[in-house]
């Protein structure tokens, strides 16, 4: 009886670590939780530069996503990086924040390049609630040329919903008039050079009511491509149909090496942004399925060049 009461205490150090350490886990998961309902103001240190974002309350993404950046830990690194090096150039002097989120690009290109005084920022933002955190991070941050408007894009008229990130076909919620880009831009004078799009798989929406400018301004587009899956819940194209579509209007379209579920980078110390390379791959009819053959239901990065500006290629490492 009492060895097996010896055997039974020799457990005891191992039960009390593991209680400690859920318990800890669980302590830790609800402090987190509590914190996420609040507003948090995050300090990034970009380079030379330091930007402040106002995370929204209630907002897991914001949090979840924008809180581990550092000066050694980059958001989006491929994409940041080549939105940069197109900017530096000093050939295009209007930048479209499409679907901004918390205006963390316009934020950054706007104080990256704020001595850069022919350069303007236009955000763009679908939810109400997030767009009135951007008006405050433009604020707070003390940017110039920078306008943002709270609009939702597609590729006609139509009501439209909006559930936190993402615009929907619904009828339940609030519903909101939706407009074309290029109605947009035609009623605010904005003539857009380089754009950066993310806007939860309505990209054939949104690029079907961008015609005009597509056809005359845009020189460079940055875009999260959605998966397939999500893309054909919107509309009838999916990524191939898409990249036709761009590439009708004369766009070189290059695949970035960019995983999905990557979204900060840690790059250590002394790191140079614009010696960064990335090996981009042009996308044709011949290589597509050898491309997207396992990137078909991801998320995938295309950066798109109009013909006449290929002197933008130096900047990409292509193949």
């Amino acid at each position: 009886m009492i060895k097996f009461i010896i055997y039974i205490l020799s457990f005891l150090p191992n039960i009390i670590l593991n209680f400690s350490i859920k318990g800890f886990s669980y302590i830790s998961y609800i402090f987190n939780l509590s914190q996420k309902k609040k507003d948090y103001l995050k300090i990034i240190q970009f380079e030379n530069i330091e930007i402040k974002l106002l995370l929204a309350k209630n907002s897991d993404q914001a949090h979840d996503v924008y809180k581990k950046i550092s000066r050694q830990k980059i958001y989006e690194l491929p994409l940041t990086s080549i939105l940069i090096k197109f900017l530096d150039t000093k050939k295009l002097f209007s930048f479209l924040d499409v679907g901004s989120f918390m205006g963390y690009y316009t934020c950054l290109i706007s104080k990256y390049f704020e001595n850069f005084a022919e350069l303007k920022t236009y955000s763009i933002e679908s939810n109400k609630y997030f767009y009135n955190y951007i008006k405050k991070n433009i604020s707070i941050n003390n940017l110039k040329n920078v306008s943002v408007y709270n609009e939702i894009l597609s590729d006609k008229e139509e009501n439209l919903s909006v559930r936190n990130e993402k615009v929907i076909e619904s009828k339940d919620g609030d519903q909101l008039l939706s407009r074309t880009l290029d109605n947009l831009c035609e009623k605010n004078n904005i003539i857009p050079d380089i754009v950066k799009i993310d806007v939860h798989a309505f990209e054939s929406k949104v690029f079907d009511g961008f015609k005009s400018n597509l056809a005359q301004n845009v020189k460079i587009i940055l875009l999260e491509l959605h998966s397939n899956d999500l893309l054909l819940k919107v509309s009838s194209k999916d990524k191939l149909n898409i990249i036709n579509d761009l590439e009708r209007y004369n766009f070189k379209c290059y695949l970035v090496p960019f995983e999905n579920d990557l979204k900060i980078y840690d790059v250590g110390k002394n790191f140079d942004i614009k010696n960064y390379k990335i090996n981009c791959r042009l996308i044709t009819k011949d290589n597509f399925q050898n491309l997207f053959f396992d990137k078909l239901y991801k998320d995938n990065l295309i950066v798109c060049i109009k013909d006449e500006f290929l002197d933008f290629n130096k900047i990409l490492e292509t193949s």
